[in-house]
């Protein structure tokens, strides 16, 4: 039987990607995949970036900078009028290369924050997802919630995202014993955190 996939889904900004950091920090070494880090131009978020696990002092989940040629790996931007951008060759190249070097390296845990955004409709980085979905790798990660993931979905429909949707489906994921999809709220912060803590304790 393949290891146990584990994500959490919720509205945005409610802490996903915040609890994740304060669960594996400890552990980076032993983690692999990646994470997207928001990027602040004085009190505005102008972009996107998708960055790796190489060092807790890297590890920084909203960064401001004064212009966005100060950062690597940029997916997504807002230029000066406002209109939003989109790089996909970054998943494409850089992303592929983080999946494909953290399975190489033999990594416990792979990291996946987040899925459902413009990355559903890069084909070679879906590709290795859909692979990993179907290896014996252990991972955790982030989805967006039903109502983003289906506004996506009307724009995006790729055999590999389609494939990833049918994995990320909520009632297989209720049958599917690879698959656990936990749905954050205030009210069950604690016990998504429990469970979340002792499977990362169980992979590393």
């Amino acid at each position: 039987m393949k290891c146990k996939k584990l994500f959490i889904r919720g509205k945005s900004r409610t802490g996903k990607s915040r609890l994740i950091k304060s669960l594996i920090e400890p552990y980076l070494d032993h983690v692999g995949g990646y994470f997207c880090q928001r990027i602040y131009i004085g009190p505005l978020y102008r972009g996107f970036a998708l960055k790796s696990f190489e060092s807790a002092e890297g590890y920084v989940l909203d960064r401001c900078v004064k212009r966005l040629s100060e950062v690597e790996n940029i997916f997504l931007f807002s230029d000066e009028y406002g209109k939003w951008h989109m790089k996909p060759e970054i998943f494409n190249d850089i992303g592929v290369d983080l999946i494909k070097k953290s399975v190489d390296d033999r990594k416990k845990l792979i990291v996946l924050d987040e899925i459902g955004g413009i990355e559903l409709g890069c084909s070679s980085f879906m590709k290795e997802i859909v692979n990993l979905f179907n290896s014996n790798v252990p991972v955790i990660g982030v989805i967006k919630s039903d109502k983003n993931k289906a506004s996506l979905k009307n724009q995006i429909n790729s055999e590999e995202a389609l494939a990833l949707n049918g994995y990320l489906d909520a009632d297989r994921a209720c049958i599917d014993n690879d698959i656990k999809i936990l749905d954050i709220k205030a009210k069950n912060r604690s016990r998504v955190e429990s469970e979340l803590q002792a499977y990362i304790k169980k992979c590393i």
